[in-house]
Parts: structure tokens; sequence; C-alpha cells
């Protein structure tokens, strides 16, 4: 049985940070960390307000708004490489709120090949856009399947996952307790 559990509780993680935002404050748009509750300055953001993650646990979140009104936020956050040798399903859950009005998107995306440019897939039903998942006190719960990559035979050793969020002056997406599941006797090593 395959269980790995990354709550970002500790200090310090193995997850990936890609910052490719532009324009406006660039960095204040970067995944950070954050404790749970969580509450955005006023002089940062037009809706201040305090978000609080599924457990009350530290999240990370990029933040759009804050970045400024000219600001263009394109921000990665990637697992660490771990196997689906050997596993006969598997499935990615994590917990998250994502806040976005015209024009940006979230994605959870998925490369067999370690990250290498052109390797990555967005997992179906993995996109949203202009529709607001869960609230900042009340994060929902996604469930994604992962058994296209995890069948008898697999020699898929190097997977990744990639949370993008990109948006032109919109909300946030926070994120929270993600979860890799799957039938197998091994433990994934990260």
């Amino acid at each position: 049985y395959l269980y790995y559990n990354l709550n970002f509780n500790n200090p310090t993680n193995s997850f990936t940070l890609v910052h490719n935002s532009v324009n406006g404050t660039p960095a204040l748009a970067y995944w950070m960390l954050h404790s749970s509750p969580y509450s955005i300055p006023a002089a940062n953001t037009d809706d201040p307000l305090t978000i609080s993650s599924n457990d009350a646990s530290q999240f990370y979140m990029s933040d759009s708004d804050i970045q400024g009104s000219l600001g263009n936020t394109n921000e990665e956050l990637i697992t660490p490489a771990f196997s689906l040798v050997g596993y006969t399903d598997a499935s990615l859950s994590f917990w998250h709120y994502y806040k976005q009005f015209s024009n940006g998107s979230a994605k959870v995306e998925i490369s067999t090949a370690g990250g290498a440019a052109g390797t990555w897939v967005t997992l179906p039903g993995a996109t949203w856009t202009t529709t607001s998942q869960g609230s900042a006190t009340n994060f929902v719960n996604v469930v994604l399947n992962l058994s296209a990559y995890a069948f008898p035979g697999n020699t898929n050793s190097n997977v990744k996952i990639r949370f993008i969020y990109v948006s032109n002056y919109g909300y946030r997406w926070a994120i929270d307790n993600v979860k890799i599941t799957g039938s197998s006797s091994a433990t994934v090593v990260w």
C-alpha cells in the first residue's frame, strides 16, 4: 500500500517552488508557507480576510491580489519524485481554497519523466478557472485518479506532481495536506 502525506507542518519540506511571476511585486505572489489562521495584511489586498486550512495547520498559498494590479502571477509548486512501479492503482488528494475572477487558472499536472520540459500532462478534472473552490475558512478536498500511471508492469519510477497558479491580478490559491495513496506492499521513497 502506497501512502505519502505532506501536511506542510514542518519548517521545511522537499517541494520545489518555481517563481515565474513578473511585474507588480512578484515576490508577494510566490508560493509561501503560512500558519493557520493567516490574516492577509489589509494594506496589501482589496479584500482583507483570514484564511484557515481544513485542519487549521500550516499551508502553501500563492496570492495574486497582493502582487498588485500590474502583476502577472505564474507560480509552480512541485512534489519530489516518487515511483509508481509495482503499483496497480493510485490517487492524489489535497485540500484547497481557490478564488479567481476573470482571467486565471489553477491546475494540477503530472510528469512521468521527473518534470522534464514537455512531459507535463494536466490531470483530468484538475483545472479551475473562474469558479471558486472552497472558501477562506472551508478548504475543500480534491481526489484525482492516478491509475493511468499506476498499473501492472508500469515503469513510472520518476513521477512528479505540479500545482500551477496563473493569474493577472486575481485572488489566490491555497493548498494543504497533499497525499498520494495506492495499492502496493512497498513504501514510496521521496
